[in-house]
């Protein structure tokens, strides 16, 4: 069983060992994670805490990131009410990181932001984990591989430094999208045709 979770050769990237890489990972990613697959991925982050992983956090564009990095949660910055407290979200996919943007950011513009992390620096995302527990009734653990697994993400304990975070996509505001709305053409029903009496 070791084979199946050690390093394969296509798993460095520039010297760096990657998640991503990993035999078990897209599999995950594209398949209903199995009891077999979620323990290989929780052995092979265990046995790899300095493997890089490229995960993704969406918020307000006009907030400060490229100055001040990517701050936890906390009383005063609290868009969900289930958000713990001295963390920062993360999902595995970019589009989810914009989907929890607009949520917490109706109508305003949002920037997704991308970072790599190492494995040892995320803890798992206990509020996404709830979310299975309660709406999808899975049975789910608090541990690394099931948050990646079956919640799609992590979370970091404390702040992001600015330098580590680079830029994904920028979403415009929704006045900015209906702005770029081509007008709306009406259907209208044909006239008589000329010389028709009603």
């Amino acid at each position: 069983m070791a084979e199946a979770i050690a390093p394969s050769p296509g798993a460095r990237e520039s010297g760096r060992l990657r998640l991503e890489a990993a035999p078990m990972w897209r599999s995950l990613l594209y398949r209903e994670p199995s009891v077999e697959r979620v323990a290989t991925l929780d052995r092979w982050l265990r046995a790899n805490p300095g493997a890089w992983v490229r995960l993704y956090h969406g918020t307000d564009a006009a907030l400060p990131v490229a100055r001040e990095g990517l701050k936890p949660t906390g009383e005063a910055r609290r868009n969900s009410l289930q958000s713990r407290t001295g963390y920062v979200s993360f999902s595995i996919y970019p589009g989810h990181a914009e989907v929890f943007a607009r949520m917490a950011f109706p109508r305003r513009a949002v920037t997704i932001y991308g970072v790599d992390l190492r494995v040892g620096e995320l803890v798992a995302d206990r509020d996404q984990l709830r979310n299975q527990r309660t709406w999808a009734r899975r049975e789910v653990k608090d541990t690394l591989a099931h948050s990646l697994a079956f919640g799609h993400g992590a979370q970091v304990k404390g702040s992001v430094a600015a330098e580590r975070l680079f830029v994904v996509k920028q979403c415009p505001s929704a006045e900015q999208m209906s702005a770029e709305m081509p007008p709306r053409v009406v259907p209208r029903a044909p006239g008589p045709a000329a010389g028709m009496r009603l």
